[in-house]
């Protein structure tokens, strides 16, 4: 919604008809989007097609040893990662999403600010975020994990965490069972350790 001068409109379409002085169907016209649009363009490895009501889950797969998995917000990337098999570490942006993740997953180990239950040897499913990666790795042995990293987008701009998201660029080489970056953002390649990543996408009914 927006507001301007005295008058009151909706949505895109009618901000750009008032801007232009143009007829809304104009302006729905210029905001169509192409037939050949797609969210994540380029080539991929591999194109998983989900169907009306389908998550992530639903459907068979194999992801390369390195993805960068791009899929929509809402098709179930996250719980998708916590039931792969083996051990998994992941990594979530925030200290909020690891403490939701951590509720929907009892069991789980953490390690953030706030509390650190992570045993030597680690359990099944650690959550973590980018700030506290290292305190976990000296703990573990990252050969026995798949290394997970929610939001990768935050590679690109990480900002003031700018250090944090470094240290996690430079251990995706390590000696892991695999490592999966996820994204629901269009993701720059800011770093040569990202070009080895194989690109996944999900196409999902809007």
């Amino acid at each position: 919604w927006f507001t301007f001068g005295d008058e009151k409109g909706g949505a895109l379409p009618d901000l750009v008809a008032w801007h232009k002085i143009i007829d809304l169907a104009a302006a729905h016209a210029m905001l169509r989007p192409e037939g050949n649009f797609t969210l994540y363009p380029g080539k991929h490895a591999l194109t998983i097609q989900l169907h009306k009501g389908q998550f992530l889950g639903d459907v068979a797969f194999n992801l390369p040893a390195k993805s960068l998995l791009k899929a929509n917000t809402g098709i179930g990337k996250t719980t998708y990662a916590v039931n792969l098999p083996g051990k998994v570490l992941l990594v979530v942006p925030t200290q909020a999403i690891l403490e939701q993740q951590a509720f929907r997953n009892p069991g789980s180990q953490v390690c953030y600010q706030h509390a650190d239950t992570v045993t030597p040897g680690g359990g099944q499913l650690i959550i973590t975020t980018p700030d506290s990666l290292p305190k976990v790795l000296k703990k573990i042995d990252a050969a026995a994990y798949s290394l997970v990293v929610d939001e990768a987008h935050n590679f690109a701009v990480a900002g003031y965490r700018k250090r944090a998201y470094d240290n996690v660029v430079r251990l995706l080489n390590g000696d892991w069972q695999r490592v999966i970056l996820m994204t629901g953002t269009p993701l720059p390649l800011v770093t040569g350790n990202l070009e080895i990543f194989q690109s996944v996408a999900v196409q999902s009914p809007t």
